[in-house]
C-alpha cells in the first residue's frame, strides 16, 4: 500500500497505469498495476431478443421440394377463407388448395421432390410399453375383438432353438406357466406333437428320420414346422392369444429365416428366438436320460431308447447352426441364449414389455432340487368369527399349531439334508454346500406369531408385506353375511368370481392386483436354491398354488388351502412331486394325506 501511494499517477481518465514514465526507463515498481479509485459504470446492455422461429425461406432451403410454397409477404388476410369448416378426426384437409406441391397420395405429408420408398412389413413396428392384465388397458384395444386378454395390445411369438436334450422344451413350458399365471393368454405349440400325430403312421420316428440329407423327410419336417406356425399365428390373431411358443429344434439359419419372414408379414407381432445350449456334459447326459423317457420312445427299453437318441443328437450336431450375426442383421429381431439351463444368459436387442418379462424370468431360472412348503397362519379370532381381512392375534389352538409346525419342519429339514448328502456322495462330482432354509410370512399379526417358534439361528425368518392377504378396502372386518346384507350389489359381483373386481375403499385390491404384487415372490422362489416355508393367507396361498401346480387361470379362486394344513411342492429339473399334510390337534402331529 505504501508503494502504491507514492507512485500515484494521473489516472483521472480511468486508465490503468503500468508505473512507467515516458522519458525514463523501467523503475523498480514498473510491473505493478495501478487501479483508479474512480468507479466506472458499465454501459447499459441491450434487452435480450426472443428466439425467432425459422423463416419460410429457411424452411425452403431445408427441403428443396417445397420451393413452391407461397412467400410470407404474398399471403393476404383477405385471401384466407374465414368460413372454412373446422377439421375433426374424420376430415381430411385439402392441402392442395394452398400447397399444391404436397403429394396427396402420400397422405399429405411428403414434400414434392423428396424420394420415398415403401417399407417392408417387418420393418414397421409399433412401440411396446407396459401391459399388465387388470392394471393397464390399451385404449386402442378396448374396441377390438381380437385384442389380448384384459386389453393387452402387444403380442409375441417365441421361437425355441436348440438340439434335443438341451432343455429348451423345459424352459419353454416354464415360460408358458409363468405367463399364464400373470394372466397373459399363452400357449405351447409343439412341432414334435404334430410330427407324432401325422407322421407316426407313415414313417419310423427313429434317428434316420431326422437326417437332413433325406430330402423327402426334410420336406415333411419343414411342412410340419410351418403348419404348426400357422396354427400358432391363427390362434394369436383370431382366438384372443397373446403369446405363442413354437417348440422345435429350428437348427438351421434357413429354417429360422423362414419363420422370421412369415411372422413379419403380420402387423403388431413381435418375434423372439430363444436358444438353449448345453456346454456341461454332466447336465447334457442327465437331460439325455430324461429325454429318452419321453413320448418319442414309448414302448422302448431304456438302453435302446438312449442309444437311438444319441444317434439323433449326432445327426443334429452335424448341421446345427447357432444364432449368430446373420440373425442380428434382421430388423427388429430379438433373441436370448440360455446356456446350461440358466447358468448363463445372453440377450440381443430386447425391446417390449413381454420379452422383457421373459428375460427377467430366465435370469432367475433355477433347476436345483428343492422344497417349497405352503401353509396358512394358525387359527385367529377373526378366523373363528368368519371375518375377512383383519389383524387379530392367534387363538390358543393357533399357538399350538405354530409350535408343532416348527417341530415338524425341523424334522423334515434334517431328513432332507440326509437324503441330499447321500445323493451327492454317490454322484460323480460330489459337492458340499450349506443350504439355507427360509421362513417367509406376511406382516399381519397372526402370520408373525406363527413363526415365533422357529430358531432364527437355523432358519432365515423374514416378514414380507407382499405376502399380505387381499385388501378388502372399506369391507375389511366384515363377515360374508354382513357383506351380503350391507352391500348386496357388490356381493353379487363377488359371487360371479370376477378376478378383476377391485374392492372399494382405501387400499382395496382385486385378485389380479395380488397376482402382480406376488410376482417378485414367484421369481425369488424360482431363483433361490434353498428350501422355503411360506406362511401365507387364503387368497395368497391360492395364487401361489395356482402357479406351482400349473392350474388354469380360471381356477385361481377355487384352489384352496384349508386352515391347519401343510402343502409341500418338491421340484427338480423336470418333475414336481406334491405332498399334502393334515394337522391333528389331538395327537399334535401332521398326517400325510395324498401325493
Amino acid at each position: 500500500m505504501k508503494d502504491c501511494s507514492k507512485k500515484k499517477q494521473d489516472n483521472d481518465s480511468g486508465s490503468i497505469s503500468d508505473g512507467s514514465n515516458s522519458g525514463s526507463g523501467p523503475t523498480k515498481d514498473s510491473k505493478k498495476l495501478q487501479f483508479s479509485s474512480k468507479i466506472v459504470q458499465p454501459e447499459p446492455r441491450a434487452p435480450e431478443r426472443q428466439p425467432r422461429r425459422p423463416s419460410i425461406a429457411a424452411t425452403r432451403e431445408i427441403h428443396s421440394g417445397i420451393n413452391q410454397l407461397p412467400k410470407k409477404e404474398d399471403i393476404k388476410l383477405k385471401d384466407l377463407d374465414s368460413k372454412a369448416p373446422l377439421l375433426d378426426a374424420k376430415t381430411k384437409p385439402n392441402v392442395g388448395k394452398w400447397f399444391p406441391s404436397i403429394r396427396e397420395e402420400d397422405g399429405g405429408s411428403t414434400p414434392l421432390g423428396v424420394k420415398t420408398r415403401k417399407t417392408a412389413k417387418h420393418q414397421i413396428r409399433q412401440e411396446s410399453t407396459i401391459d399388465i392384465p387388470g392394471l393397464t388397458v390399451s385404449r386402442k384395444a378396448e374396441n377390438e375383438l381380437n385384442c389380448g386378454s384384459y386389453g393387452i395390445r402387444e403380442k409375441l411369438v417365441i421361437v425355441l432353438v436348440g438340439i434335443p436334450a438341451t432343455g429348451k422344451s423345459y424352459i419353454g413350458s416354464k415360460l408358458v406357466r409363468y405367463y399364464n399365471w400373470l394372466r397373459y393368454n399363452c400357449r405351447f405349440f409343439s412341432v414334435g406333437d404334430k410330427r407324432r400325430e401325422e407322421g407316426a403312421s407313415k414313417y419310423s420316428m427313429s434317428a434316420p428320420f431326422f437326417d437332413i440329407e433325406n430330402e423327402k423327410l426334410k420336406s415333411f419336417r419343414e411342412y410340419l414346422a410351418m403348419e404348426t406356425l400357422e396354427n400358432l399365428l391363427h390362434w394369436l390373431l383370431n382366438e384372443n392369444g397373446v403369446i405363442g411358443v413354437l417348440d422345435a429344434t429350428n437348427s438351421t439359419y434357413q429354417r429360422r429365416k423362414l419363420i422370421y419372414d412369415r411372422v413379419s408379414q403380420e402387423e403388431n407381432l413381435g418375434i423372439m428366438f430363444l436358444e438353449s445350449m448345453c456346454t456341461e456334459e454332466q447336465i447334457f447326459q442327465q437331460n439325455m436320460v430324461l429325454k429318452a423317457r419321453g413320448p418319442d420312445y414309448e414302448g422302448f427299453e431304456s438302453e435302446e431308447a438312449l442309444a437311438d437318441l444319441k444317434k439323433r443328437v449326432d445327426l443334429y450336431r452335424k448341421y446345427y447352426e447357432p444364432i449368430d450375426e446373420r440373425e442380428e442383421a434382421l430388423p427388429f429381431l430379438q433373441y436370448v441364449k440360455v446356456i446350461n439351463v440358466g447358468i448363463k444368459v445372453i440377450t440381443h436387442n430386447i425391446e417390449g414389455f413381454l420379452t422383457g418379462q421373459a428375460v427377467y424370468f430366465m435370469l432367475n431360472l433355477n433347476i436345483r432340487k428343492r422344497q417349497i412348503w405352503l401353509t396358512r397362519p394358525g387359527q385367529s379370532n377373526d378366523t373363528i368369527a368368519g371375518r375377512v381381512g383383519g389383524d387379530a392375534p392367534l387363538t390358543d389352538l393357533g399357538v399350538q399349531y405354530a409350535e408343532d409346525l416348527a417341530k415338524f419342519i425341523d424334522r423334515q429339514r434334517v431328513l432332507w439334508q440326509l437324503r441330499e448328502t447321500t445323493e451327492r456322495l454317490n454322484s460323480e462330482k460330489p459337492t458340499f454346500e450349506a443350504e439355507a432354509f427360509n421362513i417367509w410370512s406376511s406382516v399381519r399379526q397372526r402370520a408373525i406369531e406363527t413363526t415365533q417358534f422357529f430358531n432364527p439361528g437355523v432358519y432365515d425368518v423374514k416378514k414380507m408385506r407382499m405376502l399380505n392377504d387381499l385388501n378388502f378396502g372399506s369391507r375389511e372386518g366384515l363377515t360374508m353375511k354382513e357383506f351380503a346384507e350391507k352391500y348386496p350389489e357388490e356381493y353379487q359381483v363377488i359371487q360371479r368370481r370376477d378376478v378383476s373386481y377391485r374392492f372399494s375403499g382405501l387400499g382395496g385390491e382385486s385378485y389380479l392386483d395380488v397376482v402382480h404384487r406376488l410376482q417378485p415372490i414367484i421369481v425369488e422362489l424360482e431363483r433361490c436354491s434353498g428350501n422355503v416355508l411360506v406362511i401365507a393367507h387364503r387368497v395368497v396361498s391360492n395364487i401361489l398354488m395356482t402357479y406351482f401346480l400349473n392350474y388354469s387361470p380360471e381356477e385361481i379362486i377355487d384352489v384352496g388351502l384349508p386352515l391347519h394344513t401343510l402343502y409341500c411342492i418338491e421340484s427338480d429339473r423336470y418333475s414336481t412331486v406334491c405332498k399334502f399334510f393334515n394337522y391333528d390337534p389331538e395327537q399334535r402331529s401332521f398326517v400325510r394325506v395324498s401325493e
